[in-house]
């Protein structure tokens, strides 16, 4: 059986508001329904790119905060297969 990676891009660009928190739970209900890997860019409260790395580091730990209250969604990683 062939394995596959399905990642997630739960932010659309056109997004005009951004929460940290609907966020971590939109990617918890991805990798409990198969996604093994989360896209994630750089925005403010707006939904525009920024360097500014604080709401994505909020972002973050709100996805880990989820993974230690109902999984392992953090230190999971997919394994080479040969």
């Amino acid at each position: 059986m062939k394995k596959i990676m399905i990642s997630v891009a739960p932010v659309a660009a056109t997004d005009i508001l951004i929460n940290p928190r609907a966020i971590a739970r939109d990617v918890y209900e991805c990798y409990k329904n198969g996604a093994s890997m989360v896209h994630l860019h750089c925005r403010d409260l707006n939904g525009n790119l920024t360097p500014d790395l604080s709401l994505l580091e909020e972002t973050v730990a709100y996805i880990r905060d989820v993974r230690h209250r109902g999984g392992d969604l953090h230190r999971r990683r997919v394994q080479p297969d040969h």
